[in-house]
């Protein structure tokens, strides 16, 4: 077996080692003073996790014993997720192709690709009919700016939304009714809900991880735009674990806490 070690042996790195979504990323195995016999080339392969759309293949001769050699390549897709590269395979050929002998596998590296932001737009409710706040809404502290009707009082009513001159000129008193709903959300639990029965047709269907990619991006961004307005939010995300199993994950959002939130995204599954 061929040591990992600074001094004698293979590595390999990844940089950057963590990344946002489509940017590059370069591959470099370096060979240190590495036992490769005359008439003799080592190689090296790696079938990349599919998602990266590369295979890794590097050749190496006996250049590779007394000094260090790099090769390098870059990195044909980089999708969000997390990603084990590795180990490689190793193995001695002859130049004329002949012979073979395999090496231990060795030469393993983690990858992070972090979803990317996408702009979100909150656009200002639709105008309604009803002058009465929705069950999942409450009102503003104080009376909007809003486009108004009026109604005589009746007890009950919020004496702040009262207009006086109107009252006095009518004898009676007048309240003001907003012509579209008060919507003042304080908390907004944000909930990434990716779940398919087993045997729907979506989970073996070309391109569903794509379509996952862009939910994430698509819940990141509204939850951006929801804590520039000055909501509380909380992203929830299922997520897998070093043992293969699938728990549910919480993470509040921070203003400067961006990355904790593209970590969450890059994890779910």
């Amino acid at each position: 077996a061929l040591p990992i070690c600074t001094d004698t042996g293979i590595t390999r790195e990844l940089a950057p080692a963590v990344c946002q979504s489509g940017d590059p990323v370069q591959e470099t195995f370096r060979f240190r003073r590495v036992p490769v016999p005359m008439g003799y080339n080592l190689l090296v392969e790696d079938p990349l996790p599919p998602r990266l759309r590369t295979e890794s293949r590097y050749v190496v001769g006996a250049s590779a014993r007394s000094t260090e050699v790099a090769c390098s390549g870059r990195l044909r897709a980089t999708p969000r997720g997390l990603y084990t590269l590795g180990p490689a395979r190793l193995w001695y050929q002859d130049l004329l192709g002949i012979s073979r002998v395999s090496l231990a596998s060795v030469a393993t590296a983690q990858l992070a690709v972090l979803p990317r932001f996408k702009r979100v737009e909150v656009i200002d409710p639709p105008r309604s009919p009803s002058s009465e706040p929705d069950v999942i809404t409450r009102p503003h502290r104080y009376a909007t700016e809003d486009h108004f009707r009026f109604r005589e009082y009746a007890p009950g009513d919020d004496t702040r939304r009262i207009h006086w001159r109107l009252s006095m000129r009518s004898g009676r008193l007048q309240v003001r009714l907003p012509e579209t709903r008060e919507i003042t959300t304080q908390d907004v639990l944000l909930v990434l809900d990716d779940y398919l029965p087993p045997g729907q047709l979506l989970n073996a269907a070309h391109g569903a991880d794509d379509i996952l990619d862009g939910l994430v991006d698509a819940w990141l961004g509204i939850a951006r735009a929801l804590l520039d307005k000055g909501d509380r939010v909380t992203l929830v995300a299922s997520v897998q674990g070093h043992d293969g199993t699938i728990r549910i994950e919480t993470v509040p959002c921070r203003k400067g806490e961006a990355a904790r939130w593209q970590d969450l995204g890059a994890r779910a599954v």
